[in-house]
């Protein structure tokens, strides 16, 4: 067998092994190498550049994935887990683990190097980090990331669609604005498959002391899990005001998508069409979705009735919690790829904005019920009917957080989102059917197992109501689209904020851009605090003080309650119900 045999007979078994590979519920039928560009074939380690054509048993489809293979006689310790196997008289790996490699790949960008079809593009009037080995980010993505100390990170896409990657295409636009919410971008690898211009990888600011909104918020749930009885808005660890302050930066950067890309309308009963066929689709997926299939179809023909356009433009196209950082100048907004699974062609039309502010609303109930998941592992929460104080808290988490984001956009954008509620329940449930196929083609342990299903098929009388009732879906409904996850309840009409709220002392009017944007004092851990490494302090203005939640002072003595108690709970002074929401300061 040749060494052109070798390498595509051991990627069929060490692809669906790679956390980026896309297609891990899918049997592979062959690897094939569509492209090979040498970089490096002089030395130690020989580089290549492949781009591999994945077939699948299931279907004719093809993917392309990008792979940076390295070739060495020895390997050394540190990169015996990206070992791909022998091929020829050399051992193969994945290159970006290799110092050496990440050296070549940063002196490439910045010295603008093209070999072959590979073009290694800096920006203009940028600043690239001084030479060196890279370091690749240990973080659960569907591409790899390489930083380069405090300066620079490059990401490589792994995989690969003809065209330019959206993600280059709107960081790009954004920079020429002059926008302050994305990390700018420094640089980019760019190539050709099948006569296509393809984007392989992009260079940006590495935002250094940073941590990433999912993070964060799995943190502040863990806070309100840990106090026995507490409000959201009375644990140390609230994430409203900076749920608040992300809706404030999610408007303002669909407000320069709008001023650099355009506006456009589209028809709201081709919008419907889109999500039947996309339906349609994930139930031969995702069998469990079958069950709500009802409802959900009605939702979108409330969308099909309404009258006129719908505005659109440009947008992030996959926002959640996991696609922001939270820097000391404020939030940012990264990865613009869009919902990795859509084509290109999808990914690069104009959409409402409303599909972002909907994912990043799934995203509050996500991170609520994934954490639920882990502190109420042995029972069956996803039952319609479970009542805990534990789910019950996780649901007046999520919609907390929900409130204060919408709050914080509408502040922005001059709009609000809760205004336009029957596009935002069909704009969520889309969401969640995307998210279902997702999980079982790209984490197959997350999906709804077989007795999962089961039990969710079991007739129940309360389920078969809720599943007839357009405007809402249950807790069961939601462990059937999310699987073990089970991102709980879709609360499709987020509660406007009531005249007995009280304001965030800490929400100070936000300047031009995050990085003049004063923002509260606090020593906590940014991120899960197993994972934190040195706390974070940040400038203290306004009228937050170190430690300060962004509320008046409380009397040392206990208010009593006289509303009814939480379910479960057993004190009367501190489980009652809140009847006003106070949004405090930022969680770390």
């Amino acid at each position: 067998m040749s060494s052109d045999e070798e390498l595509p007979t051991l990627l069929k078994a060490w692809l669906p092994r790679q956390r980026w590979f896309a297609a891990k519920g899918r049997p592979v039928r062959s690897v094939a190498v569509a492209s090979s560009t040498p970089l490096r074939t002089d030395g130690d380690p020989l580089l290549d550049l492949l781009l591999l054509a994945v077939t699948f048993a299931d279907d004719l489809s093809v993917q392309h994935y990008q792979l940076l293979v390295g070739r060495r006689e020895h390997v050394r310790d540190e990169l015996e887990h990206v070992v791909i196997g022998q091929v020829g008289d050399r051992l193969a790996y994945d290159g970006l683990w290799d110092p050496a490699v990440t050296d070549w790949v940063l002196e490439a960008i910045r010295s603008g190097r093209t070999v072959g079809d590979v073009r290694f593009v800096p920006e203009p009037d940028t600043r690239i980090a001084a030479a060196g080995p890279g370091r690749v980010l240990g973080v659960e993505q569907s591409n790899t990331s390489v930083s380069w100390g405090d300066g620079s990170i490059l990401k490589l896409f792994r995989r690969v669609l003809p065209g330019v990657n959206p993600d280059l295409e709107l960081h790009r636009a954004l920079r020429a604005v002059g926008s302050q919410e994305v990390a700018a971008v420094q640089g980019a690898i760019e190539g050709v498959l099948d006569g296509q211009p393809v984007t392989l990888g992009m260079l940006q600011d590495f935002a250094a002391n940073s941590a990433d909104g999912w993070a964060m918020a799995l943190a502040s749930v863990r806070d309100l899990f840990a106090e026995g009885d507490l409000h959201a808005d009375e644990v140390g660890g609230d994430f409203a005001a900076e749920a608040g302050r992300l809706g404030e930066t999610v408007a303002v950067v669909h407000a320069e998508l709008r001023q650099a890309l355009g506006e456009g309308e589209d028809d709201p009963r081709r919008l419907a069409r889109s999500w039947r066929d996309r339906l349609t689709s994930a139930t031969a997926v995702v069998p469990a979705l079958e069950e709500h299939e009802h409802a959900i179809r009605a939702a979108y023909d409330a969308v099909e009735g309404l009258a006129g356009t719908i505005p659109t433009q440009r947008i992030h196209g996959d926002l959640h919690l996991g696609q922001t950082l939270r820097t000391p100048y404020g939030w940012l907004v990264i990865d613009f790829e869009g919902e990795p699974s859509a084509p290109l062609e999808e990914r690069t039309r104009r959409d409402s904005a409303l599909r972002d502010v909907a994912g990043m609303l799934r995203s509050f109930d996500y991170a609520a019920f994934h954490q639920l998941s882990q502190w109420e592992s042995g029972s069956d929460w996803t039952d319609p009917e479970h009542a805990s104080q534990t789910s019950w808290r996780a649901k007046e988490w999520a919609q907390r957080n929900r409130s204060a984001f919408c709050d914080g956009y509408a502040l922005r954008a001059g709009t609000d989102p809760r205004e336009q509620a029957t596009l935002m329940r069909a704009f969520e449930l889309d969401k969640a059917v995307y998210e279902a196929v997702y999980e079982t083609h790209s984490r197959p342990a997350w999906a709804p197992s077989r007795s999962r299903r089961s039990r969710a098929s079991r007739p129940r009388r309360r389920r078969t109501r809720a599943s007839r009732d357009p405007s809402r879906v249950t807790p069961g409904a939601a462990a059937a689209l999310s699987g073990r996850t089970a991102w709980a309840a879709l609360p499709l009409a987020p509660r406007r904020p009531s005249p007995t709220d009280v304001e965030d002392e800490c929400a100070l009017p936000r300047a031009r851009s995050p990085r003049h944007r004063p923002a509260p004092t606090w020593t906590r851990h940014c991120g899960p605090r197993a994972a934190a490494t040195r706390p974070v302090s940040w400038p203290s203005t306004g009228t937050c003080n170190p430690g300060s939640s962004g509320t008046p002072p409380r009397s040392s003595a206990p208010t009593p309650r006289t509303s009814p108690r939480r379910p479960g709970c057993t004190s009367p002074r501190t489980c009652a119900p809140s009847t006003a929401t106070s949004t405090a300061s930022a969680a770390g």
